[in-house]
């Protein structure tokens, strides 16, 4: 397993192969992470957000319907030209945060989601709706907003009924309240957070209050839990239809399925999604062909994951990893 004394790794580290399960935790002290560590896993909430709207679909949703058709409070100027689907394959022309032009402390408060749709509002587009790709959290955001508005349910009963329940993901919650100190409180197994910084390690206690995340990052799971639901949406294929499973994981541009990535392991498609927040960093990855998925879930902030998964995918399967986004 990997640990490189020049770049140390705390958190969690978990692959299957051909079902087959193999963890391992690393951290400064005794307190090792285990599968069933809870951490935000940030971004890669996404690959729940996408599979809900595939699934809503089936039951008559409208993809090019406008986002300012069900989000009244969407002002933007282009708000008619931004369409779900631009949102989920991150073609909304939505670059960037919202934090951008805001004075801090922005994410130290509550922020309730009209107010973050109506932030929303405010950014300029970086392209025209359709006309490429850039990743863009602040349309996530906008998706969790829609499915709420759209389906008259909070996020978390959405998740918990699609997938958490009917998968025995019973470690896993949709929970965009609080800092990282008050979640610990509620979710006992929630790690010490650090910063990696100048190649150093820095304790960190982030004040950021998750409200600021929900669609885009604001679901807490563990390594298990995530192996679960990646090998059930990807490689066993058991969680969506054929046609929706399609739809999902269809390469828009610039490697961008519908609230997932889509790379390669050598000539095999590979699909995965990062994530990164105040403390976390997270990557979920999975090749259907080879039947291999791999978590790693850190409690260091901005953790160079790339390197890790792409040594870690190679001593596994000798094959090189490319991911594109």
């Amino acid at each position: 397993m990997f640990q490189d004394p020049s770049l140390p790794f705390y958190g969690t580290i978990a692959f299957k192969k051909e079902g087959e399960l193999v963890c391992k935790g690393y951290s400064h002290d005794h307190n090792l992470p285990t599968l069933h560590t809870q951490y935000r896993i940030a971004s890669v909430t996404k690959t729940f957000i996408g599979a809900t709207y595939v699934k809503l679909c089936e039951q008559g949703l409208d993809l090019k319907t406008p986002v300012n058709q069900i989000l009244k409070n969407f002002t933007h100027p282009q708000g008619h030209e931004i369409t779900i689907e631009h949102l989920l394959c991150h073609q909304s022309g939505l670059g960037g945060f919202i934090t951008e032009g805001l004075a801090e402390p922005f994410h130290e408060q509550y922020r309730s989601l009209d107010w973050l749709i109506e932030q929303t509002s405010q950014l300029p587009l970086e392209f025209n709706p359709g006309e490429k790709s850039i990743y863009s959290p602040p349309g996530y955001i906008l998706l969790g907003a829609i499915l709420e508005k759209y389906t008259q349910k909070p996020c978390k009963q959405l998740l918990e009924e699609n997938f958490f329940t009917p998968l025995n993901l019973n470690q896993s919650t949709f929970d965009a309240a609080g800092t990282m100190a008050e979640n610990r409180l509620q979710y006992r197994s929630l790690p010490q957070t650090y910063l990696w910084q100048d190649h150093k390690i820095l304790p960190l206690e982030p004040l950021r209050n998750f409200s600021t995340s929900h669609g885009s990052g604001a679901v807490i799971s563990t390594a298990y839990d995530l192996l679960q639901w990646i090998e059930a949406l990807v490689i066993k294929q058991n969680v969506l239809s054929d046609s929706a499973l399609s739809r999902m994981l269809h390469d828009y541009g610039h490697g961008f399925g519908y609230g997932i990535c889509i790379g390669h392991s050598e000539n095999h498609p590979t699909y995965y999604h990062f994530g990164s927040t105040s403390g976390i960093s997270s990557i979920l990855v999975a090749c259907p062909n080879l039947k291999i998925s791999v978590c790693i879930l850190s409690h260091i902030q901005n953790y160079p994951m790339r390197v890790i998964i792409k040594e870690i995918w190679e001593s596994i399967t000798n094959q090189r990893l490319s991911l594109f986004s």
